[in-house]
C-alpha cells in the first residue's frame, strides 16, 4: 500500500518555500530600492527639467567634498558605534536577560 503525497505539493517544495520568503522580502524591500537609489544618483536633476538620464559623477563629487556630508557621516558612524559598544560592554543583551527563547537562539528542531 502506498502513501498519498501530503497536501500542498511535495515535501521538498514545501520545505524550501518558507526559506525563500525572508530572502524575497529582503531583496524586495531593501536591495531593489537601494540599487535604484544608487542608479538614480548618477542622473542629473533640475527643477524645470526633472530627471535627466545622463551618466554623471557630480552628485558623488558633492558628497565627497562637502563638509556638511562629512559631518553627517561621522555623526552617524559615532552613533552606530556607540549603540553597538554600549550593549556589548554592559553585557545587557536579550540573550543574557532571558528575553530570547531557545528556538531563536538555536533554530527550529527538525
Amino acid at each position: 500500500r502506498t502513501r498519498a503525497a501530503p497536501r500542498g505539493g511535495s515535501s521538498a517544495s514545501s520545505a524550501a518555500a518558507p526559506r525563500s520568503g525572508p530572502l524575497l522580502l529582503f531583496v524586495g524591500v531593501l536591495m531593489i530600492p537601494l540599487a535604484m537609489t544608487v542608479l538614480l544618483s548618477f542622473h542629473d536633476w533640475g527643477q524645470y527639467k526633472g530627471i535627466e538620464t545622463v551618466l554623471i559623477l557630480k552628485n558623488w563629487h558633492e558628497i565627497a567634498t562637502d563638509p556638511y556630508y562629512a559631518e553627517m557621516f561621522w555623526r552617524t558612524f559615532r552613533i552606530a558605534l556607540l549603540t553597538t559598544l554600549i550593549p556589548a560592554g554592559t553585557r545587557h543583551t536579550a540573550r543574557n536577560t532571558g528575553q530570547v527563547t531557545s528556538k531563536w537562539l538555536y533554530g527550529y528542531k527538525r
